[in-house]
């Protein structure tokens, strides 16, 4: 009786998933949901199974399958929006984000001890669809500072990961042309993502440099080169973005599409991965095989992997799938009826993310530059041309700032990044804090597949994050002074100085208050790379799981630390240096 109500629950969500595809229009485009079509006969049986088409998977899965001898399965839970407009203009990142490519679920908020958070705030964005979150992300390519890597070797025994280790694979994924004529010591023009810098160019950003450059922090050409600061107070530069004839750049359109000749390259979207199956002999636990449930056909697949199976699903899929499959702390999966196969605590543990607050000032002095305005002719615009408001992300510049509490701590990275909007009669900048201390995790709380987990953040739970962020605000507001002494806060805590103002506006004043910050949904962290000798460790440098063979895991969970950086750029080296292992090893 229980299996036949299993199955008619996958009966009814292959339902679901099928008539939210068939019935997904964007309202602004008009553009219907597609997926591509299955292909005649998918075999059983892969040399490597690699489930999650974001910016690790979709290069792993193309770089594995560059040797003919590979038969490689691309495993993506979403469908294939190609033809969906609505995603290719980067300004519309607002849009995707709610889009039918973004699964979304909620913060726990009910467990969170010091954010209250309402339902908006709480959102948990996670891409999915071919290309995973480079689908919905705001296209923002930032590499972070060396010390980020060389921190993940010397504190936390990530072998070959210094910051010298990875520059090869961070060059090898980009085609950026006009940095490597700058530096081509930093960067490549050569890679299969194209990445460019700046957007939509104003006269007014000029307003926003000088006012950097009056504080202290003079302007830095290149972020991702050299040095990712310019002075002890941080740094201001241009964006790169994977932006390229003012389209967005998907991992899948640049790593997997170009190369879906290959008749070794199998790609199967609307395949909801529910339990990786293992085989153990004499003690050692491998890897075999993966169940899907294929959304399209309403029925469940087995594949088989001869090599390997690599899991890059993102910070919350990824330790969901290795619970779910009986990897995880022994005591939380039993206490849910799931079969333990391997005790390994650390998964789901160590959750990190960039919470977000933002900070307006008006009564600049200055005029709003029209070439910015998103308006029905720019998006006509962007659609004749490609060129115009849509085909940038809405903001320029990049600020990093370094707090007092960062010289306090003698680290040399900064701990705040803003995302600044160009200068008009407001100036509006979106504040992370990027080396939050706080930790959350991720627990499944039922083993049916179809259920997905609510993280507890632990947003800003340890004090020394409000203090960073609150003295990045007012940094911040420091700056926007130099623009006009004259700007008024628009936006932002009404008091810097008191020590209770701005925390509590940030997290809320009390429960029934809602405070002002959201999710950044740079979530990693929950498959810890590092040695055996840690417990809470998940994975190996070379990123094999711990006591299974033939199981890695390739994606933002293996995250140490998460680096001073939004963390496409990092995610998408990951998969390159990940592929180089995986066909070192085999």
């Amino acid at each position: 009786m229980k299996m036949r109500s299993f199955v008619l629950s996958l009966a009814l969500v292959g339902m679901l998933i099928a008539c939210a595809v068939a019935t997904n229009i964007d309202t602004d485009t008009g553009a219907t949901g597609y997926i591509s079509p299955r292909r005649t006969s998918i075999p059983n049986r892969f040399d490597y199974i690699v489930v999650g088409s974001g910016p690790a998977g979709s290069v792993i899965a193309s770089r594995l399958s560059e040797d003919p001898r590979n038969k490689v399965l691309l495993l993506e839970r979403g469908s294939d929006t190609s033809n969906q407009i609505v995603f290719d203009p980067p300004r519309n990142w607002d849009k995707t984000t709610v889009s039918v490519a973004d699964a979304y679920t909620m913060a726990d908020w009910r467990k969170e001890p010091a954010v209250s958070w309402n339902e908006a705030k709480a959102r948990v964005s996670q891409g999915i669809g071919l290309g995973g979150t480079s689908l919905i992300n705001a296209n923002m390519f930032v590499r972070g500072h060396a010390d980020d890597y060389d921190r993940w070797v010397n504190v936390h025994g990530a072998t070959g990961w210094s910051f010298n280790d990875v520059l090869p694979f961070l060059k090898k994924v980009e085609n950026n042309p006009s940095k490597f004529a700058m530096n081509p010591a930093y960067h490549s023009n050569s890679g299969l993502l194209k990445v460019n810098p700046g957007t939509v160019a104003a006269a007014n950003d000029q307003y926003l440099v000088n006012a950097a450059a009056a504080y202290g922090i003079p302007f830095n050409p290149d972020h991702n080169g050299a040095n990712q600061l310019s002075s002890p107070l941080g740094g201001i530069s241009y964006h790169d973005i994977t932006v390229f004839n003012g389209t967005r750049q998907s991992a899948y359109n640049s790593y997997v599409r170009p190369f879906l000749s290959r008749r070794n390259l199998y790609v199967v979207d609307s395949a909801h991965v529910t339990k990786i199956n293992f085989q153990t002999r004499r003690g050692e636990i491998t890897a075999t095989s993966v169940d899907w449930y294929d959304a399209l056909e309403n029925r469940m697949v087995t594949s088989r992997a001869s090599n390997e199976i690599i899991i890059s699903t993102g910070g919350i899929q990824t330790p969901k799938l290795l619970q779910i499959s009986g990897v995880g702390d022994s005591a939380h999966l039993q206490s849910l009826g799931i079969e333990v196969v391997k005790h390994l605590p650390g998964v789901g543990q160590n959750l990190m993310d960039h919470p977000i607050t933002n900070l307006a000032v008006s009564n600049t002095g200055l005029a709003d530059p029209p070439e910015l305005a998103t308006t029905p002719a720019a998006y006509q615009e962007w659609l004749d041309h490609r060129t115009g408001a849509y085909s940038g992300i809405g903001g320029r510049m990049i600020l990093f700032l370094r707090t007092k509490y960062q010289n306090d701590s003698n680290d040399p990275r900064p701990d705040i990044e803003v995302i600044g909007g160009t200068p008009g009669s407001q100036i509006f900048g979106a504040v992370y804090l990027l080396l939050p201390k706080s930790r959350g995790y991720v627990k499944i709380h039922s083993k049916n597949p179809f259920i997905d987990p609510l993280p507890v953040t632990n947003t800003f739970a340890e004090q020394h994050d409000r203090n960073a962020i609150c003295e990045g605000l007012k940094m911040l507001y420091d700056v926007y002074k130099h623009v006009s002494p004259n700007v008024q806060l628009a936006v932002g805590p009404s008091n810097f100085d008191d020590g209770f103002t701005c925390p509590y506006w940030i997290t809320g004043y009390a429960p029934w208050t809602m405070g002002n910050c959201n999710t950044g949904s740079h979530w990693s962290g929950t498959a810890r790379m590092g040695p055996v000798s840690n417990p809470m460790n998940v994975v190996d440098s070379r990123l094999r799981v711990h006591g299974i063979a033939n199981l890695r895991v390739a994606d933002a969970s293996i995250f140490p630390e998460i680096p001073a950086a939004n963390t496409q750029a990092t995610t998408y080296m990951v998969g390159e240096k990940a592929a180089h292992m995986i066909l070192e090893d085999n």
